[in-house]
């Protein structure tokens, strides 16, 4: 069974430059800065995609947010960051990945 693409990361804002494409088989991705230099500032999720939180340091740190299926995100500042997208794993509605603002701290 072939997976299906669900999530377009691009390196420049408006969808620009350098892409990767992450389908629903795909792991967490815990440092996109080895393929993105300054990390992803742009992403479309597909909608059969699942909710993915994206951060702007790697290894899942500084500040975070949850993007939903179905969006075009044109900038960190679209998805509501002020830096692009260095980490991103998918949400999990379980306690282990609830929304707190914790993470701003450290931005």
């Amino acid at each position: 069974m072939t997976a299906t693409l669900t999530v377009l990361l691009f390196e420049d804002e408006g969808y620009g430059g350098k892409v990767k494409e992450l389908n629903d088989e795909s792991q967490d991705q815990p440092d996109l800065t080895n393929e993105f230099t300054s990390g992803v500032s742009s992403i479309v999720l597909k909608e059969n995609a699942k909710k993915w939180q994206v951060f702007t340091r790697v290894n899942y740190q500084g500040a975070k947010v949850t993007l939903e299926p179905g969006r075009r995100y044109t900038s960190p500042d679209a998805m509501g960051l002020d830096n692009p997208v260095q980490s991103m794993k998918r949400f999990h509605e379980n306690g282990d990945d609830k929304e707190s603002d914790d993470a701003d701290e450290t931005a």
